[in-house]
């Protein structure tokens, strides 16, 4: 599941959402 999340985050911040990635993270 870590994997999979830290995917997802990756994917956030390759189009440029650093404010999703930090709502994801919380």
């Amino acid at each position: 599941k870590t994997a999979k999340g830290g995917a997802s985050i990756i994917s956030i911040v390759g189009k440029g959402g650093i404010s999703k990635m930090t709502l994801a993270k919380t």
